[in-house]
């Protein structure tokens, strides 16, 4: 039940002796560009709204959806290079009537600042002279820090040394339908077990993006 990895060109694992791995993972179509800055316009009546991007990346004629709203929006501009890290990009909402609004994801628009949002489409009038690409790879860093699960189980001396009996006994079917007994050893593992795909699916993590836990290890060993 340990972690462990292969380097290349050698046969069998060795093990890891870490709890924090890292790697990079090569991925295609997943470049995020964050709001910077509270949007101005609410894009009733079709009118514009301007978006802050920390970067040149949106073009006119390009969609964009916010992640978290699924609002799209359509790029009617150049962006202009308002100062270092900070473009603004005009754009209306795309929908099929004048009654959408921005779903600013709170009270006010600044409540949309950070939000990602993520390149669709483009859509270009036949023949335009203008046309853009879109980087489609990027690399993204990895970090998982691994956790560890115990399981004990204690037994009576009288059971230690009569297992084999008391489990043969409860195994009966007509005469003896009221209990089942496994080995220790069973019931050890499959608590571990439990415990360790709990974790693999539902667990979540207390540590920073420095590595540290805001849970100390009295707690944890508790």
């Amino acid at each position: 039940m340990n972690t462990y990895t292969m380097e290349r060109g050698k046969k069998g694992f060795q093990s890891i002796n870490s709890f924090l791995i890292e790697w990079d993972l090569a991925v295609n179509k997943i470049k995020r560009i964050p709001i910077i800055a509270a949007p101005v316009g609410t894009g009733v009546n079709g009118c514009d709204i301007k978006f802050y991007f920390g970067e040149n990346y949106y073009q006119m004629y390009d969609t964009f959806v916010v992640e978290k709203t699924r609002q799209q929006f359509f790029v009617t501009n150049m962006p202009q290079r308002l100062r270092d890290n900070c473009w603004l990009v005009v754009a209306k909402i795309l929908d099929n009537d004048y009654d959408s609004v921005v779903d600013y994801y709170g009270a006010t628009a600044d409540a949309m600042i950070g939000l990602q949002t993520r390149f669709v489409t483009n859509y270009h009038p036949e023949m335009h002279d203008r046309g853009y690409v879109k980087y489609q790879s990027n690399v993204e860093k990895m970090r998982t820090h691994i956790s560890t699960h115990r399981c004990d189980v204690d037994m009576s001396a009288m059971y230690n040394a009569l297992e084999d009996v008391f489990i043969q006994i409860g195994k009966g079917k007509d005469d003896d339908p009221v209990y089942k007994l496994n080995t220790a050893e069973k019931d050890c593992l499959d608590s571990f077990m439990e415990a360790r795909n709990n974790a693999l699916l539902y667990g979540k993590t207390d540590v920073d993006i420095t590595g540290k836990p805001w849970l100390s290890m009295s707690y944890r060993a508790a």
